[in-house]
């Protein structure tokens, strides 16, 4: 892609529709390249230690997020958008490298007679190995139960997180957005932190409800008041969990899944929980500039009261926050209602 990147500026080619063409094929790569690298760490590490390698990726990726955007912003001034990409393409060929000398004795035997017995490929293959991914899924109650309480989770947490700019930016300035965002990496970071060293007795399942019924009080407590301290403080404190939750449930994952249905299972998931993200960001525009928007300037005693409540200023946006969260708890609550989602860690662990 890095190459693609400098033909097409170098020969004036790059638009908006390239870009988005680029962003497309990049997106489905790194599912590839996620699905490989989830699948991979039950070989790679001990029963007891997939807790402490799923914490220290999410550390790795919201460094990522909180460094790389000052990087770039730093290195463009200097060298511009193709020293960036050829910077990323170095960094590429470095990562290769490395994994051409990366250890195959670590996988184990039974994966490499997976990997003979997949050796050929075909269309029909990927079908049913997809499928496979599914019916393990959808055979277990508890599991079924858990990727669509993630699926709604990440529904409901995308709403929000499209509208902290225009939150911002409605509330406070440029500046202000920019520190916001920044505690947010700091909360991702402090969480993924807290994940990767933490030791407990406690059920994964149990640490799961926990922290997505902590960030749906602080996705509500976001849109309270309109103020850039009480955004920035909750803020941060919403995504403190979101890595907890993920390292926990990411963990439960590979222990219950057998080692040979790794990649499909999570690509299975993957999907389901993911297919949902595009309609959260085509219908939040819609709702908060047309629905919301409309909808308070009825008159009316209740709306009344709701802005005399939380104010009116940015009370569209803000809105969407309080909503989300109370739904999201609520949704939480009542999926852990149900048994089987709760006894998910007694199922056989697979990852030995």
């Amino acid at each position: 892609m890095s190459f693609a990147f400098i033909f097409l500026l170098r020969n004036n080619y790059f638009n908006l529709f390239v870009t988005y063409i680029i962003i497309l094929l990049i997106a489905a790569f790194n599912l590839f390249e996620s699905a490989a690298v989830q699948s991979s760490i039950v070989y790679i590490v001990d029963k007891e230690n997939p807790k402490t390698a799923n914490g220290t990726n999410q550390v790795s990726d919201s460094l990522n997020n909180l460094l790389t955007p000052v990087i770039a912003g730093i290195l463009y001034t200097f060298i511009g958008l193709q020293g960036i990409i050829i910077i990323d393409l170095v960094t590429y060929v470095i990562s290769m490298a490395i994994w051409m000398f990366f250890p195959a004795r670590i996988f184990n035997k039974e994966f490499e007679n997976e990997k003979m017995r997949e050796n050929r490929w075909s269309w029909n293959q990927f079908i049913n190995n997809l499928n496979d991914g599914f019916k393990f899924i959808f055979a277990r109650k508890g599991l079924t139960l858990l990727v669509f309480l993630f699926a709604i989770a990440n529904f409901l947490n995308n709403l929000a997180v499209v509208l902290i700019t225009p939150l911002m930016l409605s509330i406070g300035n440029s500046t202000q957005l920019g520190i916001v965002q920044t505690f947010g990496g700091i909360g991702m970071f402090i969480g993924s932190f807290i994940a990767t060293l933490h030791k407990s007795d406690t059920s994964y399942t149990k640490t799961i409800k926990s922290c997505i019924l902590s960030a749906s009080v602080f996705l509500l407590l976001i849109g309270i008041r309109a103020s850039f301290i009480t955004v920035s403080l909750y803020r941060m404190l919403f995504l403190l969990f979101i890595p907890i939750s993920n390292v926990a449930a990411g963990t439960l994952w590979q222990l219950k899944t057998p080692k040979e249905l790794q990649g499909r299972v999570y690509t299975a998931r993957s999907m389901i929980i993911r297919c949902i993200m595009p309609v959260a960001y085509l219908i939040v525009g819609p709702i908060t500039d047309v629905g919301f928007k409309n909808i308070l300037t009825v008159d009316n005693r209740f709306i009344d009261f709701i802005k005399n409540l939380l104010g009116v200023s940015a009370l569209n946006y803000r809105l969407v926050f309080i909503l989300s969260g109370i739904t999201l708890f609520i949704v939480t609550y009542s999926f852990f209602k149900n048994k089987s989602l709760s006894d998910i860690d007694k199922l056989p662990d697979y990852a030995k």
